[in-house]
């Protein structure tokens, strides 16, 4: 089977590890993604074999956030050959407005979260078709050199403007820069997202497994978390005193243990011996995507955070001062950054078709629980919601705060000192991450 090539469209690609890995001289991944769901027993930079992913802009059941993980997984291989190497035996390409319904019968299957094109199925085709032709005369045992070497400037042409375009997600989301990896260049990004596959397990609903998540997407959590905190000292402490206190993030991989960890204060001791105050704050990644039912189907891959932030007025009486302020920072602050920050990086080909056919995303205020509330729990099982409203789809983040002082029911530990009443002086926030912002952009603003 040495001159046989197969091509396995979306579920297929599960018996991608029989024939097609052990025997055939290549595969072909249209509208399905090799990133350790569908198959496990390689990924787009073990295949032993020459592996090519097709995928489809519109494509809103394989979604191209699959395809930049597996990108940035293949992004280490790329740093070590030259651009035509890894475009002969790992090329990947984007169809510009093609979606997963095109790939096989044309039949938009919204139910599982596809998106209807405005192309002709005809055009689609076509265009896959010169992308399977090159895959074939790059890598068939037969080819001659007249043959094989256009077919390799095709697939490095495809291959480069996918990385190209898959690059903003992909940093967005903490997996490195898959182009800067096709171009030679080596980021610390790019070596974390090649090497902690392994260890990765995508979430679910099942709580007690727990979540192994990805470095670079807990890296993300926790910049985002340490941005907050530092804004929540700023705005609480007298100027000139959050500047000295220290943040530390603890990023929860088990909801539990979020659960029942609180913002405390407390005084340290540095390496020097000098003493310091430190704030710890917390951060869990959520995903509404994992879950059964065909809905979650239609939610979007990347995760929303949930934090837990200490109050620089609470801060402000930790350290035994005066002159706190009871400002606090909000979900809708960050949700809005992450928004302005996705449209400022977002490749033109995604923007351009999001502004023709996606719903506007209203940033709402903060929709405050705390009155009226009978436990934490409420606001911990609550992600940020959207509804669509006039004008477009407005997105709300749920909150709840504490008084600085008084009693507090839900409080677990009363102990005296500096941090010690925990409970109080807190304020829980939640914003969707910086990926979740371009995937809106990409594909889920599409939906609606």
């Amino acid at each position: 089977m040495e001159n046989v090539f197969v091509a396995m469209h979306s579920l297929s690609a599960a018996f991608y590890d029989s024939a097609p890995m052990k025997h055939c001289a290549g595969s072909i991944m249209l509208g399905a993604v090799l990133d350790g769901t569908i198959c496990r027993a390689a990924t787009a930079a073990s295949a032993p074999r020459s592996l090519m992913h097709i995928s489809g802009q519109l494509d809103g059941q394989s979604r191209l956030p699959r395809v930049a993980w597996a990108a940035a997984s293949a992004a280490q291989l790329a740093t070590q050959l030259s651009l035509r190497r890894f475009a002969t035996i790992c090329p990947f390409a984007i169809v510009p407005g093609c979606n997963h319904a095109q790939f096989c019968n044309g039949v938009v299957n919204t139910q599982r979260g596809d998106v209807a094109s405005d192309e002709p199925i005809e055009r689609a085709v076509a265009v896959v078709a010169d992308l399977v032709v090159a895959f074939v005369a790059a890598n068939h045992p037969g080819a001659s050199p007249q043959c094989s070497a256009p077919a390799v400037d095709r697939l490095a042409s495809a291959t480069a403007e996918c990385f190209r375009l898959l690059t903003p997600f992909s940093e967005a989301a903490g997996r490195g820069s898959p182009a800067a990896a096709l171009e030679g260049g080596t980021t610390a990004g790019v070596s974390t997202a090649a090497f902690a596959f392994g260890a990765e397990r995508l979430n679910t609903a099942q709580r007690a497994g727990g979540t192994v998540m990805h470095p670079g997407e807990m890296g993300v959590a926790e910049r985002v978390a340490r941005e907050a905190q530092r804004s929540m000292l700023a705005l609480g402490m007298a100027a000139g005193t959050s500047e000295s206190v220290r943040v530390a993030v603890t990023v929860h991989e088990h909801l539990d243990s979020f659960i029942y960890s609180q913002p405390t204060t407390c005084k340290s001791e540095t390496a020097s011996g000098a003493e310091e105050w430190v704030v710890m704050c917390h951060v869990h990644l959520g995903w509404e995507c994992y879950q059964p039912g065909f809905a979650s189907l239609r939610k979007p891959l990347s995760p929303f955070y949930s934090l837990k932030l200490r109050k620089g007025a609470a801060v402000m009486q930790d350290m035994g001062l005066e002159g706190g302020r009871e400002g606090v920072v909000t979900g809708a602050e960050f949700n809005a950054r992450h928004w302005e920050q996705a449209l400022a990086s977002a490749p033109q080909l995604f923007l351009a078709t999001f502004h023709k056919r996606g719903k506007p995303l209203l940033l709402s205020p903060d929709r405050d629980m705390t009155p009226g509330m009978q436990s934490p729990l409420e606001w911990v099982k609550a992600p940020p919601s959207l509804e669509a409203v006039e004008g477009g789809i407005a997105l709300q983040s749920p909150c709840i705060s504490t008084p600085l002082s008084g009693s507090q029911p839900s409080v677990v530990y009363n102990g005296n000192g500096p941090g010690g009443r925990r409970g109080l002086g807190a304020h829980y926030i939640k914003c969707v991450s910086p990926a979740w912002m371009h995937e809106w952009i990409m594909i889920e603003g599409l939906r609606h």
